[in-house]
């Protein structure tokens, strides 16, 4: 059974490689990068001797020819003298809220733009109050691009249809803001339309350096599939000079870095077939079946009848909702592989060996991953893969009881399993165990709330050592890998014994070398110089680590105090 789930892995890894390939071509194809100016941030250089035509003017021979504007509010309109609803229609407490309300953009300074001969880009808001449409915002105006802000789903939650209707048959293109999109941009904005933004925000501006922002743009575009570049000026004195200075700087490093400035277009609209999907879904339930055989011994008819059910399952789940069987088989492959990559292997000299044959367990899971998350919508993260949390805490677990079991594994029969487990429940269990497994949790707890963006504050020290990190090597390999993960799978491969704490710390560098293929709106070239990168100098850190710590044990092998130091 062993070699037919073996053989099925196979056939979907060559699948799943296949698409691979497409997905490498359609990457290579974007390569034009848009520079969007913020009009009314820049307005604050503005002045009787350096008008806003001016300003448009300078901006342009600088390279830049989009320049975003927002919605006037029903204040500002009506403070110009254009008729505004009637107030008594309106509690007096909703007032201040009317007079906030967005109420299309002033064809005034969409004129401004358009004589400078730039693209004008829309900010479009929602409206809390006033009934009015995106047709009638849009009313007259031909936009290049719109980039929706707030929550469009407050605004307008019965209508997200008809506005996704309106945009495109105003031939717009929508802008996805990244890391905090509008809520409900997935049903206004689609695979032909979406194209990513990044954007420093005004605040942000003001304490970053030159440096640091040139840095945030560079990594937006060339790691994320970011295609639009939403600037706002430094602030102060000289902010117009150092801003002139970023953009020139911008233009230069990106066409160093291969791509070009233009008007940016969305990716080409691609999709797997079901057919190749559900293969390489075969391929993941393989490597799901191989995993079972670890812990259950599973007589062959079982197994094979247990294997044909889930992939009659995944087929049907698969013509039913498409998308949640991708999200449902690309976890499952996130948590199974790297388990398999610790599981299978084994203690030996020949450790630089061993610690290639235990990644290409995880290499396998992340081709896997690349084959069953395709798609355009992927691409711009309309869509993206679901249970970040579970996947860096599932195969931990499961490696520690495995390593814990030891040699009581596969389980042969029911009667077996509930004696360990009868066992492990009626131990005793000293009070620095307990200590040891609070400060665990406390660790643990760092550990997971770390996977996500602006959970927990990153110290300057770290982003100093990261921005340095990208210099050198062109792309950042991940801390926990080099420092944590590959480390300890070294320091596995060499000791004599299986710890099960050290199977935990190994199994973190390969589930995260696993989760850099789950972002699929990063390059694979990128992804693929990163987890290199990772290898080697993980390997490098462990081979210092052990070396260091087997001198460390010689030295004090006779002191009573250091039976850490006898672990392995």
């Amino acid at each position: 059974m062993k070699r037919f789930l073996a053989i099925v892995l196979v056939l979907a890894l060559a699948s799943a490689a296949f698409i691979a390939v497409q997905r490498l071509g359609i990457e290579q194809q974007n390569k034009t990068v848009e520079l969007v100016v913020d009009f009314h941030a820049f307005s604050q250089f503005t002045g009787d001797s350096f008008p806003a035509a001016a300003m448009l003017e300078d901006l342009k021979q600088l390279g830049i020819e989009s320049a975003a504007v927002r919605e006037w509010t029903l204040g500002e309109r009506t403070a110009f003298g254009h008729a505004g609803p009637d107030f008594s229609l309106y509690k007096p407490a909703d007032w201040p809220l009317l007079l906030a309300e967005p109420v299309g953009f002033n064809p005034e300074e969409i004129d401004l733009i358009v004589t400078a001969g730039m693209r004008p880009v829309l900010r479009l808001a929602p409206n809390q109050l006033l009934p009015l449409t995106v047709q009638e915002k849009l009313s007259g105006l031909t936009p290049h691009l719109v980039i929706p802000v707030g929550d469009g789903a407050d605004g307008f939650p019965d209508r997200l249809g008809e506005v996704k209707v309106t945009l495109a048959a105003a031939g717009a293109r929508i802008g996805i803001v990244e890391f905090m999109p509008p809520k409900g941009i997935s049903q206004v904005a689609s695979a032909d339309t979406g194209i990513r933004v990044h954007e420093i925000t005004g605040r942000e501006m003001a304490v970053l350096t030159k440096d640091r922002a040139l840095s945030r743009y560079l990594r937006a575009v060339r790691e994320r599939n970011v295609r639009i570049l939403y600037i706002h000026p430094f602030p102060g004195e000289n902010g117009w000079e150092l801003t002139a200075a970023m953009l020139t700087e911008l233009s230069s490093m990106l066409t160093a870095n291969g791509f070009q400035i233009g008007a940016a277009a969305p990716y080409p609209e691609w999709q797997p077939s079901r057919f190749q999907l559900w293969i390489v879904s075969l391929g993941i339930l393989a490597g799901a079946g191989l995993l079972c055989l670890f812990w259950v011994r599973i007589p062959d008819k079982l197994l094979t009848a247990l294997f044909l059910l889930a992939s009659a399952l995944g087929g049907g789940l698969l013509l039913v909702d498409t998308l949640f069987m991708q999200q449902v088989f690309a976890l499952m492959a996130a948590i199974v592989f790297p388990v398999l990559a610790v599981a299978g292997c084994g203690q030996g000299r020949r450790v630089a060996w061993t610690y290639l044959k235990c990644t290409l367990w995880s290499a396998a899971g992340l081709v896997l991953i690349i084959g069953i998350l395709s798609g355009t919508p992927f691409l711009i993260k309309l869509v993206e893969f679901r249970g970040v949390k579970l996947m860096h805490l599932a195969p931990v677990a499961l490696v520690f009881v495995m390593g814990l079991l030891g040699d009581e594994l596969p389980l042969s029969s029911y009667q077996q399993a509930k004696r360990i487990a009868s066992r492990y429940y009626h131990a005793s269990v000293p009070v620095k165990y307990l200590l040891c497994l609070a400060f665990a949790a406390m660790v643990g707890a760092v550990y997971l709330l770390r996977t996500a963006n602006f959970v927990l504050p990153i110290p300057q020290l770290e982003l100093a050592v990261r921005e340095g990190l990208e210099r050198l090597l062109l792309v950042r390999p991940r801390f926990k890998e080099i420092l944590i993960g590959h480390p300890a799978l070294v320091a596995l491969l060499a000791s004599r014994k299986r710890h099960p704490l050290l199977m935990s710390l190994a199994v973190i560098g390969q589930l995260s070398l696993v989760n850099t293929f789950t972002h699929i709106h990063t390059p694979i070239i990128i992804s693929v110089l990163r987890t290199v990168c990772g290898l080697i100098i993980g390997y490098a850190v462990g081979l210092l680590v052990w070396a260091g710590y087997q001198r460390l044990k010689r030295r004090m092998a006779d002191d009573s105090r250091f039976r850490i130091l006898r672990l392995p």
